[in-house]
C-alpha cells in the first residue's frame, strides 16, 4: 500500500542550488515553471489547476524567498516563491489538504513535491533570522540554506520528527481516538512529538501511555511521511498491546478511544458515525493498512 507524499521523480539538483549563474538563467527562461506561495496557501489558475506560471515572469531572481523545487522529468526547473510577478496583484490560492481534492494523491504526484516546497517556504517565513546572533539571515543554496552575514552561522530547514501508530490488541481490534479540537465523529491513529533524547520507538510507548494509558508490548516500523504543516517527518508504526483493558483518554488531547473490530470499523464509516482521515494522510494508510482494503468515508476537506 503507498504511502501519500512519498516517491518523487523530480531531482532535487544539489548541485545546481550552488549555481548561481544557471539559477540566474532559469529564473529568465520561458522553459522553467514558478508557483506562488503564501501563508501555506499555493497560487491556483481560474479554472482551478496549479498555477506553474513560466519563470520568466518574475524577470529574474525574486528579491522575497524562493526555492529551488527540483528538476522534473522534462529537465523543467520547478521554483516555488513568495513573490508575486508584477502586473500580478491578485492571485487564486488553495490550502494543501484543499488540493487533494482536486489533485491525485498517488506516487510521485505533484502533490509529493509540493509538500516540500510548502515545508521550505514555511521555514523561510519563520525564520528570517540568525538563532546564534539575532541578525538577519540570507537565503542561499536555492533557498535550501539561511546564511548569516554578521556571525557566518548556517542555517538548514527545520524537521520535526513526530510518530503515529495503529494500535492493535490481541483480538485483532484497532485502536481509534478523537481529538479534543477535532468535531464529533472523527477519528484516527495516536500521534505525537518525539522528543530531545528520545528514540521513535521510545516515543510510541510514551506518547500511547500519555494519551490513553494503555501499555504498549511490542512495536513495528511500517513507513514515514514528510507532512508539510509546517514541517514534520511522521514515523509511522503498528504497536500491539496484550492488556485486556479499555483505553482511557486524557481529556487534554484526547476526548474520545475506542477499540474497533474489521466489522466495527467498517459498520462504522459506511453509516458516517465515524469518520477516518482522508488519504492525503499515513494515518489513513496505517487503518487500511490493518483493516485490508480501502474504506470509502473520510472527513470533510
Amino acid at each position: 500500500m503507498h504511502t501519500p507524499l512519498t516517491g518523487s521523480t523530480w531531482d532535487r539538483s544539489e548541485e545546481s542550488r550552488k549555481d548561481e549563474a544557471w539559477l540566474s538563467q532559469q529564473w529568465r527562461s520561458d522553459e522553467a515553471r514558478a508557483i506562488i506561495v503564501r501563508d501555506g496557501a499555493l497560487a491556483l489558475t481560474a479554472d482551478g489547476a496549479l498555477d506553474w506560471r513560466p519563470a520568466s515572469d518574475w524577470g529574474g531572481v525574486p528579491t522575497q524567498p524562493w526555492v529551488l523545487v527540483g528538476v522534473d522529468e522534462d529537465s523543467v526547473a520547478r521554483f516555488a516563491t513568495s513573490a508575486i510577478p508584477e502586473g500580478r496583484k491578485t492571485a487564486h490560492f488553495s490550502g494543501f489538504r484543499e488540493l487533494a481534492g482536486i489533485i491525485e494523491v498517488g506516487r510521485g504526484s505533484d502533490l509529493t513535491n509540493l509538500a516540500a516546497a510548502l515545508s521550505i517556504m514555511n521555514w523561510h517565513a519563520t525564520h528570517g533570522f540568525c538563532a546564534n546572533c539575532g541578525s538577519a539571515s540570507e537565503q542561499t543554496d536555492a533557498g535550501w540554506l539561511r546564511r548569516c552575514p554578521a556571525c557566518g552561522s548556517e542555517h538548514y530547514p527545520r524537521v520535526d520528527p513526530a510518530v503515529i501508530m495503529i494500535v492493535t490488541d490481541g483480538q485483532e481490534r484497532a485502536l481509534l481516538a478523537r481529538q479534543t479540537r477535532w468535531p464529533e465523529k472523527w477519528f484516527s491513529t495516536l500521534a505525537g512529538f518525539v522528543e530531545p533524547g528520545e528514540s521513535v520507538e521510545a516515543a510510541v510507548h510514551r506518547e500511547v501511555g500519555e494519551e490513553v494509558s494503555i501499555g504498549i508490548d511490542s512495536v513495528r516500523y511500517v513507513a514515514s511521511q514528510p507532512w508539510p504543516f509546517p514541517s514534520s517527518l511522521m514515523f509511522g508504526f503498528h504497536a500491539i498491546t496484550f492488556e485486556e483493558s479499555e483505553p482511557t483518554p486524557d481529556g487534554v488531547e484526547i476526548a474520545e478511544a475506542r477499540w474497533f473490530s474489521r466489522d466495527e470499523i467498517k459498520a462504522a464509516n459506511e453509516d458516517g458515525s465515524v469518520l477516518l482521515p482522508p488519504r492525503l494522510s499515513i494515518s489513513r494508510m496505517l487503518i487500511e493498512h490493518w483493516y485490508g482494503e480501502e474504506l470509502p468515508v473520510t472527513w470533510p476537506r
